[in-house]
């Protein structure tokens, strides 16, 4: 069975685990919900959470399922012989602390807006300024001959 944790809630987390939870008006403003970044998705797709990550995901609209895979501290054994599968609908908060993996899958035909904390996006923009650095090395390369 899955362990559950609330890393909203500030508890110190162990080892890797998943909860999924409808938090409350007061408490989605309190953790800043509205204000994380959206990302629309349709169809099936997968994240993975390294050893110690956290992550959070909050349905803002659509509907659909999340497989759910926990593995040992060694990213690759899992820890369940079977993975779980939750319905996720508007309201929804999924908490995570890999290393484990998500199999997202929304509803036939359907998007699903999900809203992730900017934290978690730090990566995806310093690899953006990587390659913007590169593409601009590259153009005054370009234009030097």
């Amino acid at each position: 069975d899955i362990k559950l944790f609330a890393a909203s809630s500030g508890d110190i987390l162990t080892e890797s685990g998943f909860e999924k939870k409808m938090p409350s008006n007061p408490d989605a403003e309190r953790i800043g919900i509205r204000e994380w970044p959206k990302q629309i998705k349709m169809g099936s797709w997968d994240e993975r959470f390294d050893t110690g990550q956290v992550g959070a995901r909050y349905i803002l609209e659509g509907a659909g399922m999340v497989v759910v895979t926990l593995y040992e501290n060694d990213g690759y054994t899992p820890k369940v012989t079977t993975s779980e599968e939750y319905r996720v609908i508007p309201g929804n908060l999924v908490e995570v602390m890999g290393p484990c993996k998500l199999e997202w899958r929304t509803d036939e035909d359907a998007e699903m807006v999900i809203l992730t904390p900017g934290y978690e996006q730090g990566s995806l923009l310093a690899a953006v300024g990587a390659l913007f650095v590169v593409l601009c090395g590259a153009l005054i390369a370009g234009v030097g001959h």
